[in-house]
Formats: C-alpha cells, sequence, structure tokens
C-alpha cells in the first residue's frame, strides 16, 4: 500500500495497471492517492485499495 497526498488532476493515474506479475491499482480516497501493489490478481489490488480507510493525520 502507497499513501501519497493527490496532485494534479492531469497528472493522476486511477485505475489497474500491470507490471509483469505485479499489479496495481490506484484511486482518489480523501484527497489521497492510494494504490496498493503486488503479485495478485487484479480484482484483489482492486479490493485492497478501495478497502482503505484513511484516519488521523499523515
Amino acid at each position: 500500500m502507497f499513501i501519497d497526498a493527490a496532485v494534479a488532476a492531469s497528472e493522476q493515474a486511477e485505475g489497474l495497471s500491470m507490471m509483469g506479475a505485479a499489479n496495481a491499482y490506484s484511486l482518489l480516497r480523501e484527497g489521497m492517492l492510494v494504490t496498493a501493489m503486488g503479485e495478485v490478481p487484479p480484482l484483489t489490488v482492486e479490493q485492497f485499495a478501495a478497502a482503505m480507510q484513511l484516519s488521523g493525520s499523515l
């Protein structure tokens, strides 16, 4: 899991990315860009990213 401050809309890449055996899924959550990545099926990284809940300050 990676969490980063959201950047300009033109630079954001939401959705699924595939890099060899690794899959990554990114989405905007509460003004932050959340990315889940791993050598797991695409649906798994999507579900991990969607389940992330941010609390407190980063």
